[in-house]
């Protein structure tokens, strides 16, 4: 038997039942976590996590792969891709887009130094599809000898 893994951590718990009644409607065993304890106490929901959506390990990234194509779940993954493999890093890479936005933000390291310090000064750069909502960013990347 496999464990329960959470999947997203909702703030609202109407949020987390939309995405629990998709996967359920799939076949894919879930169950919110702290869910009526989000309800009733709801001023402390994102004190105590949210209502976590759990599903087994073993189901993970198929239930993650459903919530992601229904909309219900954002793909967080920023691609890191060779700037030296596009030419024109106006258009996106991935459905060649130009509706693309390039966004700053601060380095974790950076968010660090700005409590303890009250400075910023370290960002990224990362550059994000309307069209398709992919983010990516380009570094010069050392190429191997295979």
């Amino acid at each position: 038997m496999s464990d329960w893994v959470t999947i997203q951590s909702y703030m609202y718990p109407n949020e987390a039942s939309l995405a629990k009644a998709k996967l359920e409607s799939l076949g894919i065993d879930c169950f919110l976590q702290d869910e009526l304890t989000t309800q009733v106490v709801s001023g402390f929901s994102n004190a105590m996590g949210g209502a976590r959506l759990q599903v087994r390990s073993d189901r993970y990234q198929e239930a993650k792969d459903i919530l992601i194509e229904g909309g219900l779940l954002k793909d967080e993954t920023i691609h890191i891709l060779n700037s030296d493999d596009y030419e024109d890093e106006t258009i996106c890479p991935f459905c060649q887009s130009e509706n693309i936005d390039s966004m700053v933000r601060p380095k974790g390291i950076s968010i660090l130094i700005f409590y303890l310090l009250r400075i910023v000064f370290i960002f990224n750069r990362v550059d994000r599809c309307n069209d398709c909502a992919k983010e990516w960013k380009f570094k010069k990347l050392k190429k191997t000898n295979t």
